[in-house]
């Protein structure tokens, strides 16, 4: 029972008294002089003690502890793990460094608790140098975040060479230690040429030209110099170009075009001829040929040009613009046709429309004023807009939560924000189809879809208004970019020029990973009624170049499945995912590839104004004054022996000092009566 100090003290003298009264029947009054009434009193003193001691337990008040404890200062010593380490430093450097550290530890064991960390894209307590990122401001994060306290100071041994995580001076200066920083490595650079990035698409065309632009690093020329950069593939040179390095400068931007050899998921390199150092690889999927969407509109409209734009932007299909009155091809040429404000009842214009349909061509309808509702009515069996009185309204949009035919971008749920659509006025009756969106009017939801699919008998799509590319100006305005809409129209046309049934089991992943980029993989089971469910237990078996199979579950995840092999080795790997019920088994496969990532070897100078601005000049050091490191830090008032009070409320019963004092009292009481004649 925990009580207050005045309940303590309540509790201490009632519990005296009582002792007393009590132990007074024992040794009762007046006491004898001589040695026997001396004896007595003491005992009377003795049970007193031991009675109000009893009595204080059995009142049980509350008393506050205070603990003191000194520490040592908790110094973290993080080393760089990566691979510029081994590169910028020989290893008669490095045992160098380790037997300075170890002195460190020696002459310092007395003042400071030191602890050694090893970081590269994570922290590690033993190293190796081979990670393949460095991430400075992240490991001073950890060291903050991690153990009982912060510690007094951190010594960071680096080249000071970071490429992932935020700015390492900017993360120091919210810590709350010093830094003192060691540089490792030359900061004067020697002739070096490497790769520092390259920009391509992940998907190319076996007939057109891929580009490539790489940003090329150099230092240490003394005089311009020509090298020839080529493109390779499977040790066949498919591509070279020459290209002059002024010494003045030390970057040169360099673009390349070229045509792959066959098509499937290929790996390439880039390359410095005669200097096989100088080389990086990179993965594209190649394809036949790019698809080519058939645009067929009444007349010019701003949605037209949104959807045109989506569409180069996307790299997988090509727009093939067209006013329908005009149009002299074959709407059976193309896989895919968008049909704007057609049919409109122009009979040049409605054929396309009526052959379209009879073909079983998947389209994407929008409506407008010019549309002929009529025959949009007859020529599909999804939806109809009845009782029109040729009016249109702005509606606005809500994104319906159980639309799952394709996955859509984050940021399409906030499409209530987005401006409104211009629809016809009138009775919608839904037949058939999933919708995307659905009507809002005055903020309130309706039951009038906005956007619709159906993928029986074939896949089509119905938006029921113009005004597509007011999305797309309003997302440049407010999120510096279309990505969300572009990403929508995209999925939208692949979709529905894919054409297949549905699929009762989706397997989602990358088909290129970084190597210090954990691989996962998101799945997608549909029920008989085609609603998403993960009731049914799941596998993921990835197949290495080498023939190892690897096995992972995939767990359930909202209402999907998730797997995560984690980091992989880089290489290709094949993988099939199986999904059983009771009564069949549902699969799919395909392949994705671990690009080596070697960036740490592009390091080729330590960066000591990083290092130094990290710490400051005074904290500044290299590994030839890493001796005075030692004294500094001897020196160093700040660094004291941390202090830690802490304070508790216990139960007085809990407190082993006062049985050990009862039994003592006791004890001494019966040993005195027992040998002393009382």
């Amino acid at each position: 029972m925990y009580t207050t100090t005045a309940y303590f003290v309540f509790s201490l003298i009632i519990s005296i008294v009582a002792g007393a009264l009590i132990s007074r029947s024992l040794y009762a009054w007046p006491w004898s002089d001589g040695a026997k009434g001396y004896t007595s009193k003491i005992l009377f003193f003795v049970r007193t003690i031991s009675l109000a001691i009893v009595l204080l337990l059995l009142l049980n008040p509350g008393i506050y502890q205070t603990q003191v404890q000194i520490e040592k200062p908790r110094i973290v010593f993080l080393h760089d793990n990566s691979q510029s380490i081994k590169k910028l430093t020989d290893s008669a450097t490095r045992e160098n460094l380790n037997t300075q550290v170890e002195q460190f530890d020696n002459a310092l064991s007395d003042k400071l608790d030191v602890e050694h960390l090893y970081f590269d894209g994570n922290v590690h307590k033993e190293p190796n140098y081979n990670g393949a990122v460095t991430d400075i401001a992240g490991a001073l994060k950890h060291v903050s975040q991690t153990g009982s306290h912060p510690p007094t100071a951190v010594v960071l041994l680096s080249d000071g060479n970071y490429n992932r995580g935020e700015n390492p001076v900017f993360a120091s200066r919210q810590l709350p230690f010093p830094v003192y920083s060691v540089l490792l490595g030359d900061s004067i650079p020697g002739t070096s040429i490497f790769f520092q990035q390259m920009y391509h698409n992940t998907i190319g065309y076996l007939n057109e030209k891929n580009p490539i632009d790489i940003d090329l690093r150099y230092a240490g020329l003394k005089t311009d110099t020509t090298i020839t950069i080529q493109i390779v593939s499977k040790n066949k040179i498919i591509t070279e170009k020459q290209v002059k390095l002024r010494a003045n400068l030390q970057r040169k931007s360099i673009e390349l075009f070229f045509k792959a050899p066959q098509i499937g998921l290929q790996q390439f390199y880039v390359q410095m001829k005669n200097n096989a150092e100088v080389r990086r690889s990179f993965f594209i999927d190649i394809r036949k040929e790019k698809q080519e969407v058939l645009i067929l509109y009444h007349a010019v409209h701003p949605d037209i040009g949104a959807i045109t734009r989506a569409l180069k932007k996307s790299n997988r299909f090509t727009p093939v613009l067209a006013q329908a009155n005009k149009f002299k091809g074959s709407v059976a040429d193309y896989p895919f046709v968008v049909l704007h404000q057609l049919p409109s009842g122009n009979f040049m214009e409605d054929k396309w429309f009526a052959d379209v349909v009879e073909k079983k061509i998947p389209f994407w309808i929008i409506l407008g004023p010019a549309t002929d509702y009529p025959m949009f009515n007859q020529g599909q069996g999804a939806l109809k807009i009845v009782k029109r009185t040729g009016e249109y309204e702005e509606t606005g949009i809500s994104y319906s939560k159980n639309f799952n035919w394709f996955k859509t971008n984050a940021g399409i749920k906030n499409a209530e924000m987005w401006p409104p659509l211009h629809v016809p006025f009138g009775e919608y009756q839904q037949i058939k189809g999933t919708n995307l969106f659905m009507q809002m009017v005055h903020g309130v939801e309706t039951d009038r879809p906005a956007w619709l699919f159906q993928d029986q008998p074939y896949r089509m799509t119905i938006l029921c208004g113009t005004g597509l590319w007011r999305w797309r100006m309003y997302e440049h305005r407010t999120a510096d970019g279309a990505t969300v809409v572009d990403d929508l129209i995209f999925k939208t046309v692949k979709f529905l020029s894919l054409n297949e049934p549905r699929k009762r089991l989706v397997i989602e992943h990358q088909q290129v990973y970084e190597s210090t980029q954990p691989v996962t993989f998101d799945a997608v089971w549909y029920n008989e009624n085609y609603e998403r469910d993960n009731v049914i237990p799941g596998q993921l078996a990835i197949t290495d170049s080498s023939g190892e199979q690897y096995t992972f579950s995939f767990l359930p995840k909202n209402e999907s499945y998730e797997a995560k092999p984690g980091v992989l080795a880089s290489g290709k790997y094949d993988f099939k995912a199986r999904f059983h019920d009771d009564r069949q088994e549902y699969a799919d496969s395909g392949q994705f590839v671990v690009n080596p990532t070697n960036i740490e070897m592009n390091s080729y100078v330590a960066n000591q104004m990083i290092m130094r601005q990290l710490s400051g000049n005074s904290r500044f050091f290299t590994l030839s004054s890493f001796k005075k490191l030692t004294e500094t830090l001897r020196a160093d008032k700040t660094i004291q022996p941390v202090r830690k009070v802490t304070k508790h409320f216990d139960d007085l019963i809990d407190i082993r000092s006062f049985m050990v004092l009862l039994l003592f009292m006791l004890l001494t009481e019966w040993v005195w009566r027992k040998y002393g004649g009382l």
